[in-house]
């Protein structure tokens, strides 16, 4: 029985990484169901969690310091790592390893030497699904095919899992779920929200959810909004990020970033830094726009915006499975239909209202955490 699950991931909460937020929310719903679920987590030297421990109703974060100057120093935390499951080896009978996370092959060929289960998890295309870890490496095939399992976000992550030469029965392809706080506003709280987050009432808000780096789609995004009116642009996500915080590397980048869209769109754009409750922002927005040229399809921001019954206008990346979400999500594919659509979710109520409903009913059905985590421990216990 899958009830004692060690989940690995890079970052997890309070960081504001999407896939390290999943995990936590992940472990929380599992609790519920009775299962052990625990989180081992990297943290570097310079990270103040001034809490080290967070109790989802007794399940633990765990950290190891994260070494990530050099080659030698990766080394360490490699070690770090295996000693601590090499520690815990009887602790747990499932790992679920969120992608790259450093040492994540090691979990795999330990897990396999000592009969765990062990689930891989791919998080972001290009980076580490299976055809872009394998393509150059004979090592690396062999050694993700050790995976007892694996978790597929979308149909084009499960080709390149199959195309390894894995058989399809230890593939669970699902979504990530969202948490319980994300339901569509109750009436009037649009309206609180917008004068306590100080949001202009007589304008339709716009919101994008990410890091400020060119991944999620900046700075192009700010430039494709010239020449259209009545519309005011909130970017939530670290802009800003201090010494102490992993993404300080990308500090130069994001106040780049910053300024051009403060010089493009001026006082119809509001960038709000870390924010601790994303819902806040969503729930007192009219659309969501996801720009970012190369994800997870799809990506933890997105899943959170249709629960909250948001209109949503999606770049067209690698992942978007077209025939699942074709009512649910507006999709754009260059300059001229971005400018074309957006027009049309600013100027259109009626738009706009039928894809909040369609956005609505596909997250009721297809991104409720409760029965994707009861999924979860189905597929786990068949394997």
């Amino acid at each position: 029985m899958a009830n004692s699950i060690l989940i690995i991931t890079s970052q997890t909460y309070p960081s504001a990484a999407g896939d390290g937020r999943s995990a936590f929310f992940l472990a929380k719903e599992l609790h519920k169901r009775g299962v052990v679920c625990d989180i081992l987590s990297l943290e570097t030297k310079e990270e103040k969690v001034l809490d080290r421990v967070f109790y989802i109703q007794n399940p633990s974060i765990f950290y190891i310091r994260y070494y990530n100057k050099t080659l030698a120093s990766k080394t360490i935390t490699r070690i770090l790592l295996f000693l601590f499951l090499l520690w815990h080896i009887k602790r747990y009978n499932t790992w679920l390893i969120y992608g790259k996370t450093l040492g994540n092959r090691i979990a795999l060929i330990l897990g396999k030497i000592t009969s765990k289960k062990t689930i891989f998890r791919p998080t972001l295309w290009g980076y580490d699904d299976l055809h872009t870890l394998t393509k150059k490496s004979l090592f690396n095939k062999n050694t993700y095919r050790l995976a007892t399992g694996f978790w597929s976000l979308n149909p084009f992550i499960t080709e390149t899992i199959l195309k390894i030469g894995v058989e399809r029965n230890r593939i669970f392809e699902s979504p990530q779920g969202v948490g319980t706080n994300f339901t569509p506003p109750q009436l009037g709280e649009k309206e609180k929200l917008r004068k306590k987050l100080s949001i202009p009432n007589n304008k339709t808000v716009v919101t994008m959810v990410g890091h400020v780096i060119k991944r999620k789609g900046f700075p192009e995004i700010f430039n494709l909004f010239e020449g259209i009116d009545n519309f005011y642009l909130i970017v939530v996500g670290t802009n800003s990020p201090s010494p102490s915080e992993r993404l300080f590397s990308h500090y130069e980048e994001m106040q780049t970033i910053t300024n051009i869209g403060q010089r493009l769109i001026g006082p119809n754009i509001q960038f709000t830094g870390k924010v601790e409750d994303v819902s806040e922002y969503l729930k007192a927005s009219d659309i969501f726009l996801h720009a970012s040229t190369r994800e997870g399809f799809p990506p933890n921001s997105l899943n959170e915006a249709m629960s909250i019954g948001l209109p949503c206008l999606v770049k067209e990346i690698v992942g978007i499975p077209q025939q699942d979400y074709s009512n649910a999500i507006m999709v754009y594919n260059d300059e001229k239909d971005f400018i074309a659509k957006i027009n049309l979710l600013i100027q259109d109520n009626q738009q706009r209202s039928e894809l909040s409903i369609n956005a609505t009913d596909f997250a009721r059905r297809h991104l409720n955490l409760e029965i994707i985590a009861g999924n979860l421990v189905t597929f786990i216990n068949s394997i």
